[in-house]
């Protein structure tokens, strides 16, 4: 009888990689080791590391048994005080980390990395994988996340086999104090103003579905667009404060407006000792309708019409 697969997920305590490890463990054929900066909870199933992701898998014996990386591990924030932060948890982080599974000849890595990627010059409001041109960043997250992809594609240079998935937004059960589930938590704490734009939405069990069919596929090099469905920000809002039974902004914030009051933001959250809620990055994005066009579907991965009032429930629902 074959040995299981041995996989090493990075940031394995974040909200994907909790239910990650879940759907991986109902499978029950998957060796798993897991790595989250903070100390993971103990779990005597599985080989659990913490601390600097670099030194804990240099020192680790038997890596070269890894058959593959899943690398979730990285930093979301649209704060230009976070530039040094973002540049090294997504580039310089992802780079090790490429040197390290070429190194000890890993056969295969997985990418976890954003839709904000993938807008090209021909379209800057047109996110696909493959539209023409230059790349467009609307954020420095973006371009950090870009950059960990190239780190990615020399690893495909190198001989390895490699998956970059590109989520929009991902909603699902998970702490709304982390990720992208803060977008809810911000809501909860009270909105004066919706903004003009929309949101792109994705299931995380959906994301977790593109995952395994990463791990299990021969194909590699591709770059696969996550997205189930568009919806205004107002409608978005509406719906989350109608679950949490608060009263939904009823103010409009217009892109100019929004920039004003970015430059006052940073003034705020130094006296209420608080984060910036409104940057330039977020009144620009927010203000933005995005379109989504998925040009290499993942084989046998259904991503249909989205109920997104369940899904907002289901992400509120534990939080409240």
């Amino acid at each position: 009888m074959s040995l299981p697969s041995k996989i090493l997920i990075t940031g394995a305590s974040g909200f994907v990689g909790t239910q990650l490890i879940e759907y991986l463990e109902s499978l029950n054929k998957y060796h798993l080791i897991l790595h989250s900066r903070s100390k993971h909870q103990k779990n005597s199933k599985h080989q659990v590391l913490s601390g600097d992701l670099i030194e804990s898998l240099s020192s680790m014996e038997n890596l070269k048994d890894v058959d593959c990386v899943i690398h979730l591990a990285g930093c979301v924030s649209y704060n230009s005080s976070m530039k040094n932060q973002l540049y090294e948890d997504n580039v310089l982080l992802t780079r090790a980390l490429v040197n390290l599974c070429i190194d000890q000849g890993i056969k295969k890595l997985i990418f976890l990395s954003s839709a904000s990627t993938l807008t090209r010059s021909s379209d800057p409001l047109l996110i696909s994988e493959n539209a023409i041109g230059r790349p467009v960043f609307h954020s420095y997250y973006a371009k950090t996340k870009y950059l960990a992809e190239l780190e990615v594609f020399r690893a495909i240079e190198e001989g390895m086999k490699c998956v970059i998935l590109n989520p929009c937004i991902i909603l699902g059960e998970g702490d709304w104090n982390r990720s992208s589930l803060q977008v809810l938590q911000k809501i909860a704490n009270g909105l004066k103003f919706y903004p003009v734009g929309s949101i792109g939405l994705i299931d995380v069990r959906k994301v977790v579905q593109a995952i395994h069919y990463a791990i299990e596929t021969e194909r590699s090099g591709l770059k696969h667009l996550l997205w189930q469905k568009n919806i205004i920000y107002k409608n978005f809002i509406e719906k989350a404060c109608k679950i949490l039974n608060i009263n939904a902004p009823n103010i409009k914030l217009k892109y100019n407006i929004s920039k004003i009051l970015a430059r006052f933001e940073p003034i705020k959250s130094y006296l209420t000792r608080s984060k910036n809620i409104i940057t330039n990055e977020t009144a620009f994005l927010s203000a933005q309708s995005f379109t989504y066009c998925i040009q290499n579907p993942i084989p046998g991965l259904i991503l249909d019409d989205l109920n997104e009032e369940e899904l907002i429930r289901r992400s509120i629902k534990q939080n409240i």
